[in-house]
């Protein structure tokens, strides 16, 4: 009975560690305190990188970069790293955005006294010009079918609050989309129907997105975050928050439900963005002062971010957990049987008359019939 009692007792362990290796999902492995391995280093030196942006084709990405003074200039490299070119020197300039049909770059260009105005050039650094010289413009995004730009721009005079307009490539045209609290960093959903900003009317900054006309304003988030990004699916906006403590990039759907975490590092994380296959997201870590662009790859996103979630008795795991229950259940049950016959068979062997029973003689040890007055063996007395 010890023997059965403790391989029941193996046989329940090793039911338990098979649920919970079949039925947990794999825990990734622990990432280095800076840069996790599978990150890729664009840039590594002396300069601040930031603001990375892709090509259309993502074959390219634009940024900028300054080298701890005020100047700020805009750079273009290939996307892995490669081929670093400065398409600017005219100061400060900021926030670089390429065109759908990857020809032309929109910039916020610093003019003095705290006001950035809208400039666009060629994608080779030729033809700067400005498009858009009223107040204080920063953070311009490029409308998917490259007729108008979406920006942040100041009220009045140079300091925020900040408002959220759009205009045509050629400066005309300008509304403003918003007009409470502060609004930054907008941009275009991959079709252009809506705009993802940051947002602090309501006491801290959030994320909100609206129609691309501007209505239908909504929040998303409540715990602190700005920086959205589009996903390229549009199904899911990316951002920045310290959510959990730090500065790292999270991503939830378009209803500001399914909140995930994305990156766990000591840098804070800031602007970042999707190359436009889905496959990476570019963006700039920073410590210590010093900031370098990187490329994560992106997580796998779901064919259809709005589909039903699949009932649970059609996941591999439901039907795991069933298979592993009958088969505790079977042996469980035999395990009941096999000791209550043994029970049994122990209770009729007390209950036999002592005739029946054998004896044993006390000085060899020989099975002797229960009448039996010598040992037949080694002829010991048994009276």
């Amino acid at each position: 009975m010890k023997k059965v009692f403790s391989w029941t007792i193996c046989f329940f362990v090793g039911i338990l560690l098979c649920s919970l290796i079949l039925t947990c999902p794999a825990k990734s492995a622990t990432r280095p305190a800076w840069i996790p391995s599978n990150w890729i280093q664009l840039t590594n030196s002396a300069n601040n990188e930031n603001s990375p942006s892709w090509s259309p084709d993502g074959h390219e990405i634009v940024y900028w970069a300054n080298d701890g003074s005020w100047d700020r200039d805009v750079w273009l490299m290939n996307s892995d790293g490669t081929n670093k070119r400065k398409l600017t020197d005219l100061g400060v300039t900021e926030h670089p955005d390429m065109s759908p049909d990857g020809t032309r770059i929109v910039v916020s260009q610093y003019v003095g006294g705290d006001y950035f105005h809208l400039a666009m050039m060629n994608s080779d650094g030729t033809n700067f010009h400005y498009i858009y010289n009223t107040s204080s413009c920063q953070c311009p995004d490029w409308s998917p079918d490259g007729s108008k730009i979406l920006f942040s721009i100041t009220a009045s005079g140079p300091q925020p609050p900040y408002q959220i307009a759009v205009v045509n490539i050629d400066g005309t045209n300008p509304i403003q989309l918003t007009t409470q609290g502060s609004n930054y960093c907008p941009m275009w959903s991959p079709d252009g129907s809506k705009i993802a900003f940051a947002s602090n009317r309501d006491g801290q900054w959030e994320v909100y997105t609206m129609n691309a006309d501007g209505t239908s304003q909504v929040r998303l988030t409540t715990f602190g975050a700005d920086r959205p990004t589009w996903c390229p699916d549009g199904k899911w906006v990316s951002f920045r928050s310290s959510y959990e403590g730090q500065s790292d990039l999270y991503m939830m759907k378009i209803d500001g439900t399914n909140v995930t975490r994305l990156t766990q590092t000591t840098a804070e994380e800031c602007d970042h963005e999707w190359s436009p296959d889905g496959k990476w997201i570019a963006l700039h870590e920073s410590i210590d002062g010093d900031s370098d662009i990187y490329l994560m790859p992106a997580p796998e996103l779901p064919a259809d971010a709005t589909d039903t979630v699949l009932p649970f008795w059609t996941q591999w795991y439901f039907w795991t957990n069933i298979i592993l229950a009958i088969l505790t259940g079977i042996f469980a049950l035999s395990t009941i049987y096999y000791r209550k016959k043994a029970i049994v068979q122990k209770a009729r062997t007390l209950k036999k008359p002592i005739s029946e029973e054998n004896r044993v003689c006390p000085n060899c040890g020989a099975s002797l019939p229960a009448d039996s007055k010598f040992c037949g063996k080694c002829g010991t007395s048994l009276e």
